[in-house]
């Protein structure tokens, strides 16, 4: 979920130098990943969170809007269709499949820059053609309301799809939501890891999750920090948590991580604020991938990213200009 924005583009630069003699005999210099839009609104649009589709096509949710859109990035002028509007809800953050066709959203009630306790809802949403339609429509086959003010990111577990796991970012927990039976329990509550400190000009702990193996990937956006902790097939905690990388500088609305992709060697593509995607490895080594302060092009409070199904390019929700500083909402296109 997002904080702020600014125009930016980063250029990451690597220098590979050969010597044999204590001499440079050579040296490369390695292309920026590439950075293109995949559609910007022109309005005020919030766009929030993801999924990359077998079909290649994106769905994707919105803070500004309770209607699920799909957009295909391969298509020659892109442009959102929508899915399926939510009922009874103002907007929309994290989404998650939990079956073959049917994806996990959840909605609340947003207004005057936070959300209503008690909207809080996670919807099961059915796609047509099985995900593989590039522009699919959808319709709800569950809502479940959840006690709590605000679902942040959704993953689900690997084994127990029908299992999702919620970041309660103002309670300063991890849900679990049983989609088939409705029931919600608590399978992590712990203020120092999860919770924002007192006094932080951003007040949102947990914020993306991700479960790849045994283990839970987090942010939490007011401390500052990449993680992860060992759970089980079911989303338990089976051990202590371990803080990959932490931010440096003072914590706020222009420096925090937001949601990521983890691929399959462990590195994590995330969303920083107000204006970056970075790269972190499983050392805890963080790079540049795009933004940055400086430079050309838009990246305008990044939300969340995907990446593609070959694992070649990324896809980056923005927020853009929802506090003034530049930008527009949408989705962006990296080549890494």
């Amino acid at each position: 979920m997002p904080f702020s924005s600014k125009l930016s583009l980063g250029v990451l630069l690597s220098l590979t130098l050969a010597s044999a003699s204590q001499q440079v005999v050579a040296a490369a210099v390695l292309p920026p990943p590439v950075v293109s839009p995949v559609y910007l609104y022109s309005d005020d649009s919030f766009v929030e969170n993801l999924h990359v589709l077998p079909s290649g096509s994106i769905i994707f949710t919105e803070v500004t809007s309770n209607t699920l859109k799909s957009i295909d990035p391969g298509a020659r002028s892109p442009v959102p269709n929508d899915v399926i509007s939510l009922p009874a809800v103002t907007s929309q953050l994290g989404i998650t499949p939990v079956g073959p066709n049917a994806f996990a959203v959840a909605g609340g009630n947003y207004s005057s820059g936070a959300f209503l306790s008690g909207s809080a809802t996670l919807f099961v949403v059915t796609l047509s053609g099985g995900g593989n339609a590039r522009q699919p429509t959808g319709h709800v086959t569950k809502a479940i309301p959840v006690a709590t003010q605000l679902m942040n990111g959704l993953a689900s577990l690997p084994a127990h799809p029908h299992l999702v796991l919620a970041a309660d970012s103002t309670g300063a927990r991890v849900l679990r939501i049983n989609t088939a039976t409705g029931a919600t329990d608590v399978v992590w509550a712990d203020a120092a890891a999860l919770g924002a400190p007192a006094g932080a000009e951003l007040p949102l702990g947990v914020n993306g999750i991700r479960v790849q193996g045994a283990w839970l990937y987090l942010t939490n956006s007011a401390r500052g920090f990449f993680g992860r902790v060992p759970i089980d097939a079911k989303g338990n905690v089976v051990g202590a948590l371990h803080v990959i990388r932490a931010l440096t500088g003072a914590i706020g609305l222009s420096n925090a991580y937001d949601d990521f992709a983890v691929d399959a060697a462990g590195n994590a593509y995330v969303a920083l604020h107000h204006s970056s995607v970075v790269k972190i490895t499983p050392a805890g080594v963080q790079t540049l991938i795009a933004g940055g302060e400086g430079v050309a092009t838009v990246v305008a409070a990044p939300t969340a990213v995907q990446l593609s199904l070959d694992g070649c390019e990324l896809f980056v929700t923005q927020a853009g200009n929802t506090t003034g500083t530049g930008g527009h909402g949408g989705l962006l296109k990296i080549r890494l």
